[in-house]
This record gives C-alpha cells, sequence and structure tokens, in this order.
C-alpha cells in the first residue's frame, strides 16, 4: 500500500505517480491532512493484524491444533476475509452477518470479543499510532 499526497499536482500528474506505484502494489491519492491516519492504518496496522494472527494461533495451540498448521490456517482466514472486503467492496458487518448464525459458534465468539474490548482496543492503539 503507497500513500500519495500531491501539491501543485496536475490530475494527469497525479495519475502517472499512482500508475507508477501500482505496479508494485496498490496505491491510494489521499489528502495531505490524512496522512497520519492513513500511515497508522497501513503500516502500524500491519503488526496489529499479526498479533490477532498470533493470538489465534495461540488458541489453536491451547486447542490441540500444531502451531504450524495453526499459523497457516489462521493466515488463511485473514487473506479470506481481506478478499472479500477488497473483492466486494463491501463493509465487514456485511461479510460477517453473512457467516453468523442465530444462537451459532460464531456470535458467541464474536460476542466475547466485544466483552473483552476488542473494538475498542483496535481503535485505541490506532490513534495511539497516530501520536
Amino acid at each position: 500500500m503507497t500513500l500519495l499526497a500531491s501539491h501543485n499536482a496536475s490530475k494527469e500528474q497525479e495519475a502517472l505517480l499512482a500508475n507508477i506505484f501500482n505496479e508494485m502494489g496498490v496505491a491510494m491519492l489521499i489528502d495531505e491532512k490524512q496522512m497520519g491516519a492513513a500511515t497508522a492504518l497501513t503500516s502500524c496496522g500491519i503488526a496489529y493484524v499479526l498479533k490477532y494472527i498470533q493470538a489465534a494461533m495461540q488458541a489453536g495451540v491451547e486447542m490441540g491444533i500444531y502451531p504450524k498448521d495453526a499459523a497457516r490456517m489462521v493466515a488463511q482466514s485473514v487473506k479470506g476475509a481481506a478478499e472479500l472486503i477488497l473483492t466486494n467492496e463491501s463493509h465487514p458487518s456485511v461479510e460477517i452477518d453473512k457467516v453468523t448464525t442465530p444462537g451459532g459458534l460464531t456470535i458467541k465468539g464474536i460476542n466475547e470479543l466485544e466483552h473483552g474490548g476488542f473494538t475498542s482496543a483496535i481503535i485505541n492503539a490506532m490513534k495511539a499510532s497516530l501520536k
């Protein structure tokens, strides 16, 4: 993910620069004032996702899965979740609703995450990364 901001550049110059960086991944043109927050989301956010993967792996090991297998399973699940958002251009809530059933295991786990402050912890971590 490459974040770009321009000053006095033409639309053609912005497009050229975005096209160059899109050859190496994904580039996004944003307002300069958003650069700090966008950097927290894209660079610090990687570590937070990895921390989730680590925690989920630990749970898998506790439940009897070998560490290498747990790592592969969780990483593939994270990759799949990201692909859903990128491919469908949808909101995470929409995708979560597709995989939860009334009284099911997924909603029970999601509720435990919320009781443990998961959403607040992520928001606070991102905001701390902005400082």
